[in-house]
């Protein structure tokens, strides 16, 4: 069981590592933080940048995690790596895949692959708002390939051009594997862009909500409070590196906690 926690553990947070806060890469020639924009005049500033890619650039990744699990006495750890891929289709839509590597204790394909295609719903001065749907299929022996879809509606406030207010983030979580669930879950965040090559985010879970298929349902409102933290540095136009420390309970802090390192190259 504690192996199939840190697995999960470490899977999400490698999707977060990889997939970066999107800190851009170019001179800010559009400050108003309204689309559409091209390679050319993608924000400098992740707090204007839009939700999706610009149509054309393609955005690889590359992720390092490391797990550490301590419960009742016994001790596990983990490292996986993972890999991710984003294109953006137009002005608004942008296409996804991503999966990982074990690398200890065991070095093996994580047998999956993580599938997303998101829409810039809105994209205001001051609001943006991302639709996404997204699935991963299980290639393990005996596993469902299809096993449910996830649903997202990012959402970013900006209060002033340092600071916004996110959430929207693994909004909904439909299980059709047996047994069937549905998770909601309600996620909010602070972005604080500190100076132009540096960013910072923290996110935190308000409640979750799970229904499973026999009707049985499990609210969760402040029991265990996970925090995700992401620093975020632009040491040249086309690259970023970010840094992500995830507790999954702070209460339990040094009991259980993910460290991620990622790595965005734009083309």
């Amino acid at each position: 069981m504690h192996a199939l926690l840190i697995r999960s553990s470490l899977v999400a947070v490698l999707t977060v590592a990889v997939a970066g806060m999107g800190i851009a890469h170019a001179d800010d020639e559009n400050n108003s933080g309204v689309g559409p924009f091209s390679k050319a005049n993608y924000p400098s500033d992740v707090i204007d940048r839009p939700l999706t890619l610009p149509g054309g650039m393609l955005e690889v990744g590359l992720g390092l995690a490391y797990a550490s699990l301590s419960v009742a006495g016994v001790s596990a750890d983990a490292t996986s790596a993972g890999v991710s891929a984003r294109y953006g289709v137009g002005n608004k839509i942008m296409v996804g895949v991503d999966t990982s590597l074990g690398i200890d204790p065991d070095f093996e394909w994580g047998e999956s692959l993580g599938l997303g295609v998101s829409y810039l719903a809105v994209d205001q001065k001051k609001l943006d708002v991302r639709a996404g749907v997204s699935t991963d299929l299980n290639f393990a022996d005996g596993a469902d390939v299809f096993s449910g879809v996830n649903i997202d509606a990012a959402t970013r406030f900006k209060v002033n051009n340092a600071i916004a207010l996110t959430g929207g983030s693994g909004l909904l979580s439909i299980r059709t594997s047996d047994p069937s669930q549905v998770d909601a879950d309600i996620n909010v965040g602070v972005l604080l862009q500190a100076i132009p090559k540096l960013a910072i985010s923290v996110e935190t879970q308000l409640v979750s909500l799970g229904i499973t298929g026999d009707g049985n349902e499990t609210t969760h409102l402040g029991d265990a409070i996970p925090v995700t933290i992401q620093v975020g540095y632009t040491p040249q136009p086309k690259l970023d590196v970010i840094l992500t420390a995830a507790f999954p309970s702070v209460e339990d802090a040094g009991d259980f906690y993910i460290i991620g390192l990622g790595a965005l190259y734009r083309l």
